[in-house]
């Protein structure tokens, strides 16, 4: 402890001396951006060894309910089909369309339908909107984008939340938050086709 304190010190000592305080800062944001990948990585290794701990203390269930595309097969050799792939190319851009199409399964309301396409489309078309706008306003129009964006990330989580629900799925809402704040082309993709596949998200099909 003592060795890095004395350390990190000199480093820091050593750039004011050199570049002054904005050498600093420039270290400081490489060490931030170069940290920032690995916090979302963490995220998916809570619940990775959550399911690990169950399995090794012999209370996992092997046949429990799960989504008919997992999360990440589109992308990997074992669930990759050209369909998929596909539709997570699209959902990078687009994903409303396949979360609005599951979101709105679990209504029979057509203006409710209406509005659970409308929703997801505002929120990711405004945030893409106004990031793209940041450079030519005077204020930190940026900041009302990345709160559409967070506010769609909880839409999606939502709708990802009462797919569990409905299937009978284990898992929480902050696995599918982190889900949806990173992976959110896969997320879309993954919720149309158990749609696709097993119909409508709603608790009792005729």
């Amino acid at each position: 402890r003592i060795f890095w304190a004395v350390t990190e010190g000199a480093a820091a000592s050593a750039l004011l001396i050199a570049g002054g305080a904005d050498a600093v800062r420039a270290v400081q944001t490489a060490s931030i951006l170069a940290g920032l990948p690995y916090t979302f990585v963490l995220c998916f290794l809570c619940p990775a060894l959550w399911d690990v701990l169950k399995q090794e203390g012999g209370d996992f269930n092997y046949e429990r309910p799960v989504f008919t595309c997992h999360l990440v097969d589109p992308i990997t050799s074992e669930g990759f089909t050209a369909k998929r792939f596909l539709a997570v190319i699209k959902n990078i851009f687009v994903p409303f369309l396949d979360i609005g199409k599951a979101a709105a399964s679990q209504h029979k309301s057509a203006s409710a339908r209406v509005m659970e396409y409308i929703t997801p489309a505002f929120l990711f078309v405004g945030w893409i909107v106004l990031m793209c706008l940041t450079p030519a306003m005077e204020f930190d129009i940026w900041v009302i984008g990345w709160c559409l964006y967070l506010g769609f990330v909880a839409d999606v989580t939502r709708i990802r939340g009462n797919a569990r629900a409905v299937r009978g799925m284990e898992g929480d809402y902050i696995t599918d938050f982190c889900a949806a704040l990173v992976l959110y082309p896969l997320v879309a993709t993954q919720l149309a086709e158990e749609v696709d596949v097993n119909g409508a998200l709603v608790e009792h099909q005729d």
